[in-house]
């Protein structure tokens, strides 16, 4: 059924008919015609709006529909018209310098001032809600390679410069446990603003499944996954994911110095000390139990004060 065209008041026209004391007065035809709701979307003035749903909600009960009815449908039109925002195209963040590419936020508004989107109110009062004063982002996610279990990294701007934290993915999915996980590291977030960062958050994963990479990770050393073909950290593609207590440790293990001189020296050492040979042996046996299925062991060298 074709959709009647009511004719449509203009801001001006509403200012001078309320100036002059006059309410609009709403047919039964127009209160039951959906885009006498979602004209109220197009109304700039918050006094004019106001006083446009008191029209509509005093001609409802004049026509014995009562305001009810007209709550209904300003609640419908409200939910319509933020499925129309989501469908007309996703913005981009706006983050000057980050060390990651622009994502689709949705409708946020991500730029240096912040994060933050337009509303309305259950009370059609037009306002903007704030996810976080500053610029922040999801930049990665860590799938643990044992668990499966999957992290967040978070890479925000404070203090002037970039920052990166990680967090569970249950954590900054729960408007109460991200104020407890992230706060403390400096990201402006309190309980207030919570709900609307998790939003922002999970949104801005969902929409870039491409620009945020997936990256296998881990919290310990030593073997990783299944098939004893990664051991942490002397492979390239996975990446620490555990307490940040601990990440100093893991990022000091690595490749340094000269092996050929390194086997040379240790060379003449094994010649030299059959307890050398020992702890060399008991060292190189380390990383081979587990693929072994082996039982772990304790070496213990004991001797006089001052031995060494």
């Amino acid at each position: 059924m074709e959709a009647l065209e009511w004719p449509r008041e203009s801001d001006k026209g509403m200012k001078e008919r309320r100036q002059q004391g006059v309410p609009r007065r709403f047919t039964e035809g127009e209160l039951k015609d959906e885009e006498t709701y979602n004209a109220i979307f197009a109304i700039q003035g918050e006094q004019a709006r106001q006083g446009y749903i008191r029209d509509l909600r005093r001609s409802a009960r004049e026509e014995t529909l009562g305001a009810q009815f007209v709550n209904y449908q300003i609640r419908a039109a409200r939910m319509a018209w933020e499925i129309e925002r989501r469908q007309a195209g996703s913005k981009r963040t706006f983050f000057p310098g980050a060390p990651f590419p622009p994502l689709s936020c949705g409708q946020w508004d991500a730029t240096p001032q912040g994060v933050s989107r337009e509303d309305f109110t259950p009370a059609m009062v037009r306002t903007r809600v704030t996810a976080c004063p500053h610029p922040i982002a999801p930049t990665c996610r860590l799938v643990n390679a044992e668990t499966g279990t999957e992290r967040i990294q978070l890479t925000y701007l404070k203090d002037g410069r970039w920052q990166s934290l990680v967090a569970d993915r249950a954590d900054i999915a729960d408007k109460g446990q991200i104020v407890r996980r992230i706060a403390n590291r400096g990201v402006e977030v309190t309980s207030e603003t919570a709900r609307e960062l998790v939003k922002y958050i999970a949104e801005v994963v969902a929409l870039n499944p491409e620009a945020i990479p997936a990256r296998r990770s881990t919290d310990r050393l030593g073997w990783t996954g299944r098939g004893w073909r990664a051991f942490a950290p002397y492979c390239g593609e996975t990446v620490y994911d555990g307490d940040d207590s601990f990440r100093a440790v893991y990022a000091a293990v690595a490749e340094r110095g000269n092996y050929a001189l390194w086997v040379r020296t240790m060379r003449i050492l094994r010649g030299n000390s059959a307890l050398f040979r020992l702890v060399m042996a008991a060292s190189f046996a380390s990383p081979l139990l587990e693929p072994l299925n082996a039982l772990p062991f304790v070496m213990h060298l004991w001797g006089g004060t001052g031995a060494g």
